[in-house]
């Protein structure tokens, strides 16, 4: 079982994740907090949903959270997106044009910020821009 703990990073910028695994993968997910609205940053599996939520809801309630940004479509990384819908965030996802094709078979309802279609910026309401780099390809 997970205790509730986050980690400030720095002003605004919040570690929501947890150890709750015993042996799998451990979800990093990241919650910014920008005046009246919130992102949150690669949310993590299902097997990580309950104490990220409960660590995201000690910070900012449901209502705040305006963008999920999702850097892949691995389901370590977004797989609990819909358990979050299910709670009753209404939020939209930022993500690449290749993670919207695979990650909409998670049955994600959100609708879609495909970020390569605006020049990987994201402009919050206070006018704060995230630039979201795009997906690195190795070729070794």
């Amino acid at each position: 079982m997970n205790e509730l703990r986050t980690s400030k990073i720095a002003n605004g910028i919040y570690w929501v994740g947890g150890s709750g695994q015993d042996g799998g993968l451990h979800c990093n997910p990241y919650l910014l907090v920008d005046g009246e609205e919130a992102v949150l940053i690669d949310p993590g599996s299902v097997l990580d949903f309950e104490y990220v939520f409960e660590n995201v809801c000690s910070i900012v309630p449901l209502e705040k959270i305006k963008y999920v940004v999702l850097h892949h479509q691995d389901p370590d990384f977004c797989a609990s997106v819909p358990l979050f819908e299910q709670k009753g965030a209404q939020f939209t996802i930022a993500t690449h044009w290749r993670t919207q094709t695979l990650v909409k078979y998670y049955g994600i309802k959100s609708p879609y910020y495909i970020v390569n279609e605006h020049d990987y910026a994201l402009t919050l309401g206070s006018g704060r821009v995230l630039r979201l780099l795009p997906p690195v390809v190795w070729n070794l």
